[in-house]
């Protein structure tokens, strides 16, 4: 499945899986995304203020490398072989995990 970064502004926040670029474009309307968002901080400001705009772009090597190692490592550590909804943070994240799982409740990818 490809991946996609989120970017938040002009300030790349994380990487994903979706089937496509529409797909993930989807997920702009997603409130768990937007309540992820918003109640995840870095430097003790929110990522996203529900008024910045949402956009995505297709990974760096460095990007797509970093969503690899999280994946292999959830899946050493978990047993994790799922990949669909992961998300790894390209920024550090104050008092939050490497990585999250966005779960697909109304079919978005």
């Amino acid at each position: 499945m490809p991946r996609y970064v989120l970017v938040i502004g002009d300030r790349s926040v994380a990487v994903f899986d979706a089937p496509n670029f529409h797909r993930a474009n989807a997920l702009k309307h997603s409130a768990d995304l937007s309540a992820t968002l918003k109640h995840t901080y870095c430097g003790g400001i929110a990522l996203w203020n529900g008024s910045d705009q949402l956009n995505f772009r297709l990974p760096e090597p460095l990007d797509e490398a970093r969503w690899q190692k999280q994946r292999r490592a959830n899946n050493a550590e978990f047993g994790l072989d799922e990949d669909q909804g992961l998300f790894v943070w390209l920024i550090p994240v104050d008092n939050a995990n490497r990585w999250f799982h966005m779960k697909d409740h109304w079919k978005l990818w």
